[in-house]
């Protein structure tokens, strides 16, 4: 009889064990799916993710390799995240105010595309500002037979958030340049008492914010890098065109001249930018 009630117990510590290997597995499908479902009617753009690990007793989680593309019509990985480790107050799951206390976003990697049509993050911003708006929409009156889902509309605030290791990648003279971003801190996100935000709501904040800041970085990166390689590039041409009077070897001597100066150019320009990165995300 021992017997039989010890080898209960193993199998039954058995089948606990295996139910919490399922349920944690199940749990890291259950946020993969809900990120790539959740995310595109958002940003109008393809979403993908690599691994993902919770910690169901620690209120952690993380995803890794966050991959969120351009919009329509433009071709770049917009935004690029190593990694993005949340830690939730397990108590606010229960109440009507879900707190995150902390999102750690690393290994940044942006890459902002000029063409015709704009840019690939201002086409973001528009999306986001299109799908905020529909947030704000008070919500019809359900039936019986459509019941509101249960959960949707409670408001979420996050204590902090830090971007880290942030990379924009900047085109100019047919070459990528890496210009740095600083890392960026944002606090108390939806912890306005007289306004309720929900995940939508949140989400569309955070990411607008960030945007609008590598936007104007992107912008004043393109701006400096032109106007300093072009400025510098007329210069040689001139001396080219003098070394053409002056017989080959002076013109190629001038060219090289104008290649070197125009390289002086594009540094001097990136120069400018890093300087002011820091102001602009600060606003």
């Amino acid at each position: 009889m021992k017997r039989f009630i010890r080898n209960f117990i193993l199998i039954l510590l058995a089948l606990i064990i295996i139910a919490v290997v399922a349920v944690v597995l199940m749990l890291d499908t259950l946020i993969v799916k809900g990120v790539t479902t959740f995310v595109p009617p958002i940003t109008q753009t393809s979403v993908e993710l690599g691994a993902v690990h919770t910690s169901l007793l620690n209120g952690t989680a993380s995803i890794h390799n966050f991959k969120l593309g351009s919009p329509k019509g433009f071709q770049s990985t917009l935004f690029s995240l190593g990694e993005v480790s949340v830690a939730v107050d397990l108590k606010s799951l229960t109440t009507d105010t879900i707190i995150v206390k902390e999102v750690k976003i690393s290994d940044v990697r942006a890459a902002v595309e000029f063409s015709t049509q704009g840019t690939n993050i201002g086409a973001l911003l528009k999306n986001l500002e299109a799908a905020t708006a529909s947030a704000n929409k008070k919500p019809a009156q359900t039936t019986k037979t459509e019941p509101a889902q249960k959960g949707a509309s409670k408001k979420v605030i996050i204590k902090k958030i830090i971007f880290e290791r942030g990379t924009l990648t900047v085109a100019a003279y047919g070459n990528e340049i890496d210009v740095p971003l600083p890392n960026v801190t944002m606090t108390d996100i939806g912890a306005d008492k007289k306004e309720s935000k929900n995940a939508v709501q949140i989400f569309a904040e955070v990411v607008t914010r960030y945007s609008k800041a590598v936007l104007n970085v992107a912008t004043t990166a393109a701006t400096n890098i032109v106007k300093g390689g072009t400025e510098l590039i007329g210069k040689g041409l001139e001396q080219a065109q003098q070394g053409v009077a002056k017989g080959l070897g002076k013109a190629q001597e001038g060219v090289a001249k104008g290649l070197n100066k125009a390289q002086q150019g594009v540094s001097k320009g990136l120069g400018a930018v890093t300087d002011t990165v820091n102001s602009l995300f600060s606003k």
